[in-house]
């Protein structure tokens, strides 16, 4: 079975996510890297979409990493804020607003 709606069925409904997304670095990021497979949600949109755990998914890309390429914006999750969403400082769509 298809899990996956892709980025397309995603900006269908949320075009308003779509525009904000377009002016950061996260534009290339498709909805589904952080929320999941969303086939299910795009056939019927009353089935919500998984709300991932903001702390833990932006650390899957921005932990320190010597592999990560120059300029990359990687953070000390232990030293940068008290435990806690990221999402309470940086909009997840839209984190350098």
């Amino acid at each position: 079975p298809i899990v996956y709606a892709g980025q397309l069925a995603c900006v269908e409904c949320h075009g308003d996510v779509a525009e904000i997304r377009k002016t950061n670095a996260h534009a290339r990021i498709g909805c589904e890297s952080c929320h999941g497979p969303l086939a299910s949600h795009a056939a019927d949109p009353a089935q919500a979409p998984r709300r991932p755990d903001p702390r833990a998914t932006c650390a899957v890309c921005h932990i320190p990493d010597v592999a990560k390429p120059p300029g990359f914006k990687t953070v000390n999750f232990d030293e940068h804020a008290e435990p806690g969403s990221c999402t309470t400082c940086h909009p997840a769509h839209a984190p350098n607003l």
